[in-house]
């Protein structure tokens, strides 16, 4: 059993090291999501993406750029 554990998790790790972090400096100080205003018809918010994760995959002899983010998809208190 440990050794199954130890081999996901060296695996789990050699997928996250294929990505690269690709950083998006004019975001990196801003929240996630900003409240900008709201009224009773409607509420405005600001979204800025600080950087995202970015690696190749290869498919059917083709490669393609598959990007992604800590959490995505996730419900998060922000």
């Amino acid at each position: 059993m440990k050794k199954i554990t130890l081999i996901l998790t060296l695996i789990l790790f050699t997928m996250m090291l294929t990505a690269e972090w690709i950083n998006i400096p004019e975001n990196s100080k801003k929240n996630i999501f900003e409240h900008v205003r709201g009224e009773n018809e409607a509420i405005e918010i600001s979204f800025a993406l600080n950087g995202f994760e970015m690696e190749e995959i290869s498919e059917r002899e083709e490669i393609f750029q598959k990007i992604s983010y800590f959490n995505e998809g996730e419900f998060l208190e922000i």
